[in-house]
């Protein structure tokens, strides 16, 4: 049985408070708050504070946040868009199904539930934006693979 701890990590919980953007180069500040480096880096030279808490931060003081950082990375190759002028859905390279053989006559196909729960929710989010745009009646939707 895995004993491990699970950590649960909301999509929110990716993006930068400053840039409301995904992590790139994430740091923890003095604050206890996770921003993208360049953009805390910015904020203390204008405003000398959290911009959360207030509190005096320095530019030294944010240090990288590898926990963040590997959360952020797994995000990025968990993703999908959607292009609305083309109808397609793209898939990042890295929620392949891989098949194995066990033997010559089975083919057992492996795919991460977790992957594959994500994927349903942002394959649902997306065809709620299409429908949202006013552009998904009477279209098929291609689905792509990106190489990265």
């Amino acid at each position: 049985m895995n004993t491990d701890p699970v950590t649960i990590i909301d999509h929110d919980d990716l993006i930068c408070p400053i840039t409301l953007e995904p992590y790139r180069e994430p740091v923890i500040a003095a604050d206890e708050h996770v921003y993208v480096r360049d953009a805390i880096t910015i904020w203390i030279s204008e405003n000398g504070t959290s911009p959360f808490t207030r509190q005096p931060l320095h530019v030294e003081d944010p240090q990288p946040d590898n926990h963040m950082k590997y959360f952020a990375v797994r995000r990025r190759h968990l993703t999908m868009s959607y292009n609305v002028d083309k109808g397609t859905v793209l898939l990042s390279s890295s929620l392949k199904v891989s098949r194995t053989s066990t033997s010559h006559r089975s083919q057992h196909v492996s795919v991460t539930i977790a992957a594959f729960c994500g994927l349903l929710i942002s394959l649902a989010g997306a065809l709620s934006l299409a429908l949202a745009s006013g552009r998904s009646n009477h279209h098929s939707y291609g689905i792509t693979t990106v190489e990265e």
